[in-house]
This record gives C-alpha cells, sequence and structure tokens, in this order.
C-alpha cells in the first residue's frame, strides 16, 4: 500500500494541519526507507532493527507515485507485511501475538473476511520462506500473496477494487511470482498433512520410499540408496512433493541366513508454524511477520520393511565331453542358478554383507550320482528318478563357493577318481535337497510371515530339486574301442587292375544298440597308398612320399556281430609311376563318417601292414629285331612279354633310320627344291613351303648331330615307320611272343626299333607301359647287299683246266621276296695297257650260263682252259633277278684283282732224256755251262714278255 492512499482517505476531515503533518511523515518515510534499503542492499540480512516504521523493498512501493504498489515495511530490523488493503499504517510499530486467525476487517468500501486454517497456513509458508528478502520484486510478490488469500476469504469488490489497481503498479513478473507462491504453500500444506513416507518393496533386495515434502535428511539401514549408491540424502530446502527414491537392500550379516531381513529410514524434516504474528493496527493497518521457532527441523522416522528372500537353487549340467575312451576319468560341469521368480519365490539367489564389508553368496550344496553302463542312451527313455537297479559308477558332493558371484548362473567342474572301465553309455543326475543342507547356515524354522525372530528358512518347506536322470546334456558314452584285420585281395598287382581288401570285425560283448535296438553300425575308411622303394616299411603314419590313390569305405551290418566286410574295388591307375613298387591299405575309424557320431574309438591301423600291402609288378619286354636282311626283304622285330599284363594292352613297334651322308644329301636337296620353288608362288604357297623348308631343316639339324656325334637318334624327322597295334593278351604272360608287321627299308642303312607296351582305360586314357631304348644292339637291324671275294688259281699251262671260284657272304634275298640271286664270271685276256682292261674286246670266255647262288658259300665257274699263254683276268657278277625279270647287278668283280689274275704259261718242249745226260758227260762242264746259259737266255725271254704287257703306256 503506498503512502498517498492514506492521505486520500484522510483528506475530508483534515485541512492544512494534516497537510502539513502528512508531508513531515513523508519525509521522514522516505528519508527510512533510503537508508534501510541501502542497507538491505549492502547484505543479504534482514534490515538492523529500528524503532519506528519505515519502508522496505517492493514495487511502486516509496510513497511518491500516484498508483498503488506493493512490499514489505521495516519493523524492528524484520520486514513485515500489510494484511489490510487500503489502510493507513500505525506510525509506531504493533504489539504481535501469534494467532491461529487474522480476523476480518472493513473499511469504508473495503471488506474482507477472517483468515485461518490451510489459508493462514499457506500464508505463514509463504512469509516465512520468502518473506525475508531484499530483493524489490520478491517483496512486492510476497505482499501481493497474502493480499490475494484475504482477497479470497471474503474479499468484498471495494477490496477486488484496490488489488487490480496493485496489479497494474506491480505487472505481469510480481502476479506469477505471487501466483507461483500460492501453488507452492497450497501443496505445501496439502503434504503437510502426510507426514509418514510410504516403503514399497518390489523384491527381496530393491524397492522404493515416496517421503512427505520437506524432508532435510534422510538415512536408509541395511541398504543404499540406488542412483548414487549413498546411504543419506539431504536437501536444502527440504524435499519436494513426489520425491520417491529408489533402494537395494543389503542383508545384514548373521549366522544364518535368514529369510527376512529389515530395512528402516529415518532423518530430518523441516516445520513450517501453523501459527503467525499478528499485529493489530488498532484502526489502522493490521500487519503480520514471521515467527521465528526455536527448532525449525524435527526427527523423522518411517515404518520399517521386513524383506523377504525366501528363493530356490536349480542345477544343472552338461558334460565337458559327451564321448570318453577307455581309461578316461569321469567328469561334469555343474552349473547353478536360482529358479525363476513366482508370486513367492525371490528369483535372485540369497546374498549378504559379511562382516568385513564384502558381499557373499548363500552356499548350497548339491549330490551328484553317475549311472551306468547301459547299452543304450538313457536320453532316449528320461525321467526324474534312475530306474531301480540302475547301476552306479560314483556318487559326490559339490557345494558352491560363498566367494563368487552368484548373480548370475555360476558354473563348477566335477571329476570322480572313477575311470572307465568300460564301453557304454554313463549319465549323471544332480539333486538339492534341503536335508543335504547345513542346518547351522539354512536356518530350521519353516516361516510363513517375518516375527522378528531369527532362525527362519530361506529355502521352501522340504525343498528338492533334481535335474532328472537320462538328460541328454548328462550323458556321456564310453567309446567302443575297434578290433579289425584286413587282408588284401592280391600280393602282387600291376598297373591298370583292381583289387580289394577284406576287413574282418571281431565280435563285440556288448555292442551299443540305437533307439530301435540294432547294434550302432562302424564305418570304416580306408586308403590305398603308392609307396616308392625297395622295402615297404610298417609305420603308425604316414610317410609324406607315399600318395593316396583312392578312398572307400565299409558299414557293418546292424543285424551281425563278428563280420567279414570286403571293401569296393579300387584300381591301381595304369599311369602310374614307375618309381613306385608298392601299394597298401590303411584303415581308420572317422568319426565324422559314423552314422552316430562319437560312439566310437577313432583309430588307424599301421601303415604298410603286410596283409595289406601288394608289389607293383608291371610287364616286361624283351626284343630281338632281325639282324641282317637285304634290300629286297622286308624286316620284322619281335618282343618277348613276360609278366602280369593289364586288360586292352597292345604292342606297336617303330622303325627309325640311321642317318648317314646320303640322308642328309637329300634333305639339302629338299630344300633347295622347295626354295627354287617358293620363288614362283604366290603368298599362301610361300608360307606353305617355309613351313615344309623349316620343317626340313629341322630334319637336317637331327641328322647331321646323329651323323656327327655317331650317338642313336629317334625322332620323327629320321622315323620310318609305325606298325598297327597287336593286341596283347592280359593276364601272366610267359614268355609270349610277338613279331612286328614286316615294313620295307628305304635302301641299305642301319635300322632301329623301338617296341611300346601301350595299354587304355577310360579314366586314364591312353598309357604307354614300356618304350624300348632307341639304337640298342639287338634292336638294330643292316640292310645291305651280299658280298663276294673270289680267288682262282695263279697259274697255269696252256690247255690246262681251271676255274674262278665266289665265295658269297652277308644276306641274300629271301625266298619270300621272289627275287633269285646269280653269279656269272668271265675271263679276259690282259693287254698291254697301263691299267687292266676287261671289255668285249679282250674278253675269252663269257661264262653266261648263271650260278643260282642259294645260300651263303663259295660257287665255282665252269672250268676252262686257256689256248695262249699270257696273263688273263676273272671277273664275277653277282646279279638279282627279280620276279619281273629285271635284272639288277649287285656286285661285279674288279678287273685285274690279284686274286683274280691267272698266268698261262706253254707246256713244256723238251724232256731231259739219256742222249742229253750223255753230251752233258760228254762235253764235261763246257757242255753244262752251255746248257745254264740256254735256260738262263729262256727265263730272260719271258721275263721281258710280261713287262712289256704290263708297262704303263705313255
Amino acid at each position: 500500500m503506498s503512502h498517498k492512499q492514506f492521505i486520500r482517505r484522510e483528506r475530508g476531515t483534515q485541512l492544512l494541519p494534516a497537510k502539513i503533518t502528512v508531508l513531515v511523515l513523508t519525509v521522514l518515510l522516505l528519508a527510512m526507507s533510503f537508508i534501510a534499503g541501502s542497507i538491505l542492499t549492502l547484505s543479504p540480512a534482514v534490515a538492523t532493527p529500528q524503532s519506528d516504521i519505515g519502508y522496505g523493498p517492493g514495487v511502486g512501493w516509496n510513497g511518491r507515485s500516484g498508483s498503488p504498489g506493493a512490499g514489505a515495511f521495516i519493523m524492528d530490523g524484520q520486514l513485515v507485511y500489510c494484511v489490510e488493503i487500503g489502510i493507513i499504517t500505525r506510525k509506531t510499530p504493533p504489539i504481535f501475538k501469534p494467532q491461529n486467525t487474522i480476523p476480518a476487517y472493513s473499511k469504508a468500501y473495503i471488506s474482507a473476511g477472517e483468515v485461518a486454517g490451510d489459508e493462514l497456513k499457506q500464508m505463514s509458508f509463504i512469509i516465512s520462506k520468502y518473506g525475508q528478502t531484499n530483493d524489490n520484486v520478491q517483496t512486492a510478490a510476497v505482499a501481493l500473496a497474502v493480499w490475494k488469500i484475504r482477497d479470497r476469504n471474503g474479499g468484498n469488490s471495494g477490496h477486488n477494487h484496490e488489488l487490480k489497481k496493485v496489479l497494474r503498479v506491480v505487472g505481469e513478473q510480481v502476479n506469477s511470482r505471487a501466483d507461483s507462491m500460492l501453488a507452492e504453500a497450497s501443496s505445501w500444506v496439502r503434504a503437510a498433512s502426510q507426514r509418514n513416507a510410504a516403503i514399497s518393496i518390489e523384491t527381496p533386495y530393491r524397492g522404493t520410499i515416496a517421503i512427505p515434502q520437506g524432508i532435510t535428511e534422510l538415512n536408509i539401514h541395511n541398504g543404499r540408496f540406488s542412483d548414487d549408491d549413498s546411504t543419506t540424502k539431504k536437501w536444502q530446502n527440504g524435499a519436494p512433493a513426489g520425491t520417491v527414491l529408489s533402494w537395494v537392500g543389503i542383508p545384514p550379516h548373521d549366522r544364518i541366513w535368514d529369510r527376512y531381513y529389515r530395512v528402516w529410514f529415518n532423518g530430518k524434516q523441516i516445520v513450517h508454524d501453523e501459527q503467525i504474528l499478528f499485529g493489530n493496527g488498532g484502526g489502522r493497518q493490521s500487519t503480520i511477520k514471521l515467527r521465528i521457532p526455536k527448532d525449525r527441523e524435527k526427527h523423522f522416522e518411517a515404518s520399517y520393511s521386513d524383506a523377504d528372500t525366501l528363493w530356490a537353487p536349480e542345477v544343472t549340467s552338461a558334460v565337458a565331453s559327451k564321448f570318453i575312451k577307455i581309461g578316461d576319468n569321469f567328469s561334469d560341469t555343474v552349473t547353478f542358478s536360482p529358479a525363476k521368480a513366482t508370486a513367492a519365490l525371490s528369483d535372485t539367489w540369497r546374498w549378504r554383507i559379511n562382516d568385513s564389508g564384502e558381499k557373499e553368496w548363500m552356499p548350497v550344496t548339491a549330490t551328484g550320482t553317475l549311472y551306468g553302463p547301459f547299452l543304450s542312451d538313457p536320453a532316449l527313455n528320461p525321467s526324474r528318478e534312475a530306474p531301480r537297479g540302475a547301476p552306479v559308477v560314483a556318487r559326490t558332493k559339490i557345494t558352491t563357493d560363498p566367494r563368487r558371484d552368484h548373480s548370475t548362473a555360476q558354473t563348477y567342474q566335477v571329476s570322480v577318481p572313477q575311470t572307465v572301465q568300460e564301453q557304454g553309455f554313463y549319465t549323471w543326475k544332480w539333486d538339492i535337497d534341503t536335508a543335504d543342507q547345513d542346518p547351522a547356515i539354512i536356518g530350521t524354522k519353516d516361516c510363513t510371515a517375518s516375527g522378528g525372530a531369527p532362525g527362519c528358512r530361506a529355502f521352501p518347506e522340504k525343498y528338492f530339486y533334481t535335474d532328472g536322470f537320462g538328460a541328454r546334456e548328462e550323458t556321456q558314452v564310453g567309446k567302443m574301442p575297434v578290433k579289425f584285420k584286413t587282408e588284401l585281395s592280391a600280393a602282387e598287382l600291376t598297373v591298370g587292375t583292381e583289387f580289394t581288401d577284406t576287413v574282418k570285425i571281431s565280435a563285440k560283448d556288448n555292442w551299443l544298440r540305437d533307439s530301435n535296438g540294432d547294434r550302432i553300425p562302424l564305418t570304416l575308411t580306408g586308403t590305398a597308398y603308392l609307396y616308392s622303394g625297395v622295402e615297404l616299411p610298417q609305420s603308425a603314419t604316414v610317410p609324406d612320399s607315399a600318395v593316396a590313390i583312392g578312398t572307400v569305405k565299409v558299414t557293418t551290418d546292424p543285424a551281425k556281430n563278428e563280420q567279414d566286410l570286403v571293401s569296393p574295388a579300387i584300381r591301381l591307375p595304369l599311369n602310374t609311376d614307375p618309381k613306385y613298387s608298392f601299394v597298401t591299405m590303411r584303415w581308420c575309424v572317422v568319426d565324422a563318417d559314423q552314422s552316430t557320431p562319437g560312439i566310437w574309438d577313432e583309430t588307424c591301423d599301421d601303415f604298410g601292414v603286410p596283409t595289406e600291402s601288394a608289389k607293383i609288378v608291371r610287364p616286361i619286354v624283351v626284343s630281338k629285331a632281325l639282324k641282317n636282311a637285304s634290300v629286297f626283304d622286308s624286316i620284322t622285330d619281335t618282343a618277348i612279354v613276360t609278366g602280369s599284363v593289364p586288360e586292352n594292352t597292345s604292342i606297336v613297334f617303330e622303325l627309325y633310320k640311321k642317318p648317314d651322308l646320303n640322308d642328309i644329301e637329300q634333305s639339302n636337296h629338299v630344300i633347295k627344291q622347295n626354295d627354287a620353288a617358293t620363288e614362283q608362288s604366290d603368298q599362301s604357297i610361300k608360307q606353305e613351303d617355309q613351313d615344309v623348308k623349316q620343317r626340313h631343316r629341322g630334319i637336317q639339324q637331327v641328322l647331321r648331330q646323329s651323323f656327327f656325334s655317331g650317338s642313336p637318334v629317334c625322332t620323327p624327322a629320321n622315323k620310318i615307320a609305325t606298325t598297327a597295334p597287336k593286341p596283347v593278351t592280359s593276364g601272366v604272360a610267359q614268355e609270349a611272343e610277338y613279331v612286328s608287321d614286316a615294313l620295307k627299308t628305304t635302301g641299305k642303312g642301319v635300322y632301329w626299333w623301338i617296341e611300346k607296351l601301350i595299354a587304355t582305360h577310360p579314366d586314364d586314357g591312353t598309357v604307354t607301359l614300356h618304350e624300348g631304348k632307341c639304337g640298342i644292339e639287338n634292336e638294330t637291324t643292316e640292310v645291305t647287299d651280299a658280298t663276294v671275294v673270289t680267288k682262282t688259281r695263279p697259274e697255269v699251262h696252256i690247255g690246262e683246266k681251271t676255274f674262278d671260284t665266289a665265295t658269297v657272304s652277308g644276306v641274300l634275298p629271301s625266298t619270300s621276296s621272289g627275287v633269285k640271286t646269280e653269279l656269272t664270271f668271265a675271263a679276259y685276256k690282259a693287254l698291254d695297257t697301263n691299267a687292266p682292261v676287261c671289255e668285249t674286246s679282250n674278253m675269252v670266255f663269257a661264262l653266261d650260263k648263271p650260278v643260282l647262288v642259294e645260300s651263303i658259300g663259295a660257287y665255282e665257274s665252269e672250268k676252262v682252259s686257256f689256248s695262249e699263254p699270257g696273263v688273263y683276268y676273272w671277273v664275277e657278277t653277282l646279279t638279282y633277278v627279280k620276279p619281273d625279270g629285271e635284272r639288277i647287278v649287285a656286285h661285279r668283280g674288279k678287273c685285274g684283282l690279284p686274286d683274280e689274275t691267272v698266268k698261262v704259261t706253254p707246256s713244256p718242249i723238251l724232256e731231259v732224256t739219256g742222249a742229253v745226260e750223255k753230251i752233258a758227260s760228254e762235253l764235261g762242264l763246257l757242255g753244262f755251262v752251255v746248257a745254264g746259259s740256254l735256260a738262263a737266255a729262256g727265263i730272260g725271254a719271258i721275263g721281258y714278255g710280261i713287262y712289256r704287257r704290263n708297262k704303263p703306256q705313255q
């Protein structure tokens, strides 16, 4: 309220003196307002106590404005507020007394009703919380809120009119602030009627607490607040209405793990005075101010709650290995977890805080029983309990570790000293029984409600849990060991042939059964390997050098126990490298091949077991060609095959000619002819000619290299022919002979044969099993003419019978060629020439009747006698007579050869008689000399004649 309002209210009854008085008071109030404002501005504390009334903070509240405003007065250093709008303020402070009611008032046209109850409490709340401040807006809002409370409690139109004038002065900011204070005060008063906190338990270890407004401190016992893990919460101005806090319960440590534990709260709470200090204006403005209590906070204690931790543990197991071998230890993997939550059960493993402040988890004991062996899988017929009489292998117990965090499922490894003694199915069964638990831990009383007494069991009454008999995850199989023997179908194998292996399975006393009661089948996998070496070693592993050529499988018949299994056939490839000398089988039990994996003990027999191994044998070929032949004969080669021969085998022969100078010259001639033809050809023909020339140059290079090096060479360049394949009988051959087709040669020379043993198969194609070597001696055929050596008597007398002898050697044309061989002879008288001459003109004998040469040997000419003394030459002629009559001279002797020269001398003229002897004796020595001289003269004459005949012509 403004000071001017007070002036207007009294203008009708007081004239000038009143104006002067008001003016003086105004000046005094302004001065006091200035001083008070300065003090309030310097410090947030309330103004220094004064003995008079002065203006405090506010909006439009200095008495100088023509419009009303709102604010507070300063009385005795404390802000006080008007409760009667439109009434003049007292000059001195009134006496304030605590009251539960602000009386109604009526002045001129303004009136308002009594304020009491919740309205008075709201007014007290606003003044106590916001009334003492040096903020103009806040102070104006407090004053406005007080007047609004008066207005809604019986305020008439005049009161409402005055309130609207204030609203126009203070503005929307003050009005909005006042409304906010009123709303808060209303909420506070409503909440003040609810003094107790509401505790809600969501789980045995979690819950919420809804606290009343004004709590300044809240403590939790046996728990912590969820948001910051603290045990104490504080609010400087009190917790706002609707505050709800989440908490986590922490069960305390005790000797017994009791079913119940208590969570409780205490703290402090703001208490606002339900009375107010009222200063009666005595016909002038009445004011109110805060009654400051000695203790604004009081102790707060909420109701406790006993959390129910009733729970039930469960146990499951899964064997670490489904399959175990004989001799292995039995083991299991056990997992503990709480049962699912129900209306009565918690799904949290019971825990608490120990004396060291660490979390520990309730220990639980489980009992495990291992049953077996069984021939069939117990998982096929699972049950809650084991069948009566089920064999027991082992029993054991396990207790959970209190130090392990069981907020999640925890797994423990369990092993027993017992080992697998025989094949079969084994299964674990695990139980949790209240009777197996330690009473000192679990408690002894089955409580249904919290009675405060300890010892309530945390398990349900007579609790028992089992994971059952025959659970699939808890069943183990003692693998069946495998015993078998094998025998290969043959001790020796040739390439291209098939073989099998027989696997002999021994009988078993306890063959495991499937769901139909049949024996579980066993599949064995066999692999055939090639091995090179003189001997085949036996070893547990496959050598790195061994090469696999095939894999087969055999499977037992479920209806049989002991049995022999014959493998599918494996074929030794035709193209098996000759370096491999053995083939052997190795059999394995492979888990991945089984219809029921894991049942059989994986194993393999040795590599190189003698009974499942065979030596690789190949056909042996020895060949022998015709050593010599004439140019008129076809030639052949003979191959002798010994050993095992695969099916679809044949032999071919190839004939090559040893290069000689004639071949080289012929090749050179072809190249020259090609060069000449190329010059006159078009482009396409030139390319063909170039190809021909290139080929012949390659041939010539090969021929030259072979000729000059002397090394045999068998290439397409000097190949003569290839025979058609001749079938070779399969099976075991004993020196079977195969003769090649007869081949014509190209003329005299040396020819080389190469035999090839070839086999075919759809999978391998055509494979050469054997190939002869080029140029070996027994595969060489020499094609040549027959040779003739002649000799006659060196000296005969005139008229004496003589002849020429021709010795024929070498090769004669065969009878099958139809070519006859004949010898003819001729004799020529030596002429007085430089060189021997054998021509028709000096021929003395022409023995034209041929001598038939049917074999190698010596042949004599017809006998002749010479009629004149002199020197004569024999000349023989060897002739081939072809079936068509053509005659080919194969050999004609050289004229004048020493062995073909005969000296013809006259027959003796004088014979020594008795008369000569008488003359000689009579003449004595003189006669002997004369006779010798005559003889010497005769010899000289003969020698001169020979000299003249053989003297070369000049």
